[in-house]
């Protein structure tokens, strides 16, 4: 199916996206599914609607950076249509919500990172996040709820390009006197490192 193909039915099923009941919301939802990956089957998506009252359609790239201009074309083509926001990858939301991943929940604001940077790639970033136990560091759930808490807070194209590296580790004493940070912090810190080593750039150049 070539995205035209794509499009062309989620006009004929639009209605139905937007008004879904609970006896087939699933149904429904496995068939859009079904749809997307029939132009590509390493694309997600995801639905709901908004406080404003439109229904989002997000098109993912499930973090692949390889896949993100695959999407912006798909969502290039996407039609106009009253009561929708079709958006390519998913955006910063910031990190006002709670993260819930198996048994997880998640709340930023507990939260704590601290950077890290690579002798062979300075300019890759790596990011020391805090777990509540030893246990939990190495809980793949924990991993999965984090990556789920930056993926929503930074947005998928911010942690893909920017993020190289993530570590879980238990919160230590007086981790802000030792050089850590509150996870809310994390999208401000990231463009003034990129803004920083902009102008660092620029002066050895010039």
């Amino acid at each position: 199916m070539n995205a035209s193909e794509f499009w062309s039915w989620f006009v004929a099923h639009e209605a139905q996206l937007r008004q879904l009941d609970d006896s087939e919301e699933e149904t429904v939802l496995d068939e859009l599914l079904d749809q997307l990956e029939s132009v590509c089957d390493e694309l997600g998506f995801e639905i709901g609607t908004q406080p404003d009252g439109v229904t989002e359609l997000i098109i993912s790239a499930e973090g692949d950076r390889e896949m993100f201009d695959r999407v912006r074309a798909l969502v290039a083509e996407a039609p106009k249509l009253e009561g929708w926001r079709i958006l390519a990858l998913k955006p910063a939301r910031g990190f006002d919500f709670i993260a819930e991943y198996g048994d997880w929940q998640l709340d930023p604001d507990d939260i704590w990172f601290m950077p890290l940077e690579s002798d062979e790639d300075p300019n890759a970033l790596g990011l020391r996040l805090s777990s509540p136990t030893e246990e939990s560091a190495e809980d793949d759930d924990f991993l999965a709820a984090c990556f789920q808490l930056l993926e929503t807070g930074l947005g998928e194209v911010t942690l893909a390009e920017d993020v190289h590296h993530l570590e879980i580790v238990p919160l230590p004493e007086n981790a802000e006197e030792n050089g850590w940070f509150a996870l809310p912090q994390l999208g401000d810190y990231i463009a003034w490192r990129k803004e920083d080593r902009g102008e660092k750039a620029a002066e050895e150049t010039a």
